[in-house]
């Protein structure tokens, strides 16, 4: 029995190793496999900007290792990855850039006048914990800045953490295989 169980061990081991070095050449050749509701779960290509950036862009982000983004990943919000601080990259939509106006409202987020689709921010999350808040009421994006919000109610974006900066961007997004169709 005991050298059965040993083989089964091996065997675990091995794909679990074949495993990783999969996620590994994918993750180097611009795939990444997204779990989160913030985009639609499914695999996804991240290739290098090319041009200039536009609202409704997918992007993958390294976010950096603040206070907020520690936190983040304290409580679960993201695993460990490849970006400083052992951050993992996130895939999020752009939905402001230089000049545009972002207000908070009762009603969720505002861009130029315009209500934003399920953008209301949640006060604490699905434990009960409290959530940052974007400190300024309106805000303009600066030059050198990007602002991210995703349609799902429950996503970790620039609604908690505010815009960041253009360098944080790392590559464009677009869906090679969705779990699901996109609504």
């Amino acid at each position: 029995m005991g050298s059965e169980n040993r083989r089964i061990g091996l065997a675990a081991w091995m794909l679990a190793a074949i495993a990783s070095a999969l996620v590994a050449a994918a993750d180097h050749l611009g795939y990444r496999f997204n779990e989160t509701p913030s985009v639609p779960v499914g695999v996804w290509r991240v290739r290098p900007v090319n041009g200039p950036l536009e609202r409704g862009q997918i992007v993958s982000v390294c976010p950096p290792p603040t206070g907020v983004f520690l936190e983040a990943k304290a409580r679960g919000y993201l695993s460990e990855g490849s970006c400083p601080g052992g951050l993992e990259p996130m895939l999020k939509p752009i939905a402001a850039l230089e000049g545009d106006v972002v207000e908070q409202t009762s009603e969720g987020l505002r861009l130029n006048g315009r209500l934003l689709p399920h953008s209301l921010a949640s006060s604490a999350d699905s434990e009960g914990r409290p959530l940052p808040k974007l400190c300024a009421r309106s805000l303009v994006i600066s030059k050198g800045e990007v602002f991210l919000v995703s349609r799902h109610e429950r996503s970790f974006d620039s609604r908690y953490f505010g815009p960041l900066p253009l360098s944080a961007v790392k590559g464009v997004a677009t869906r090679f295989w969705a779990a699901a169709p996109e609504l």
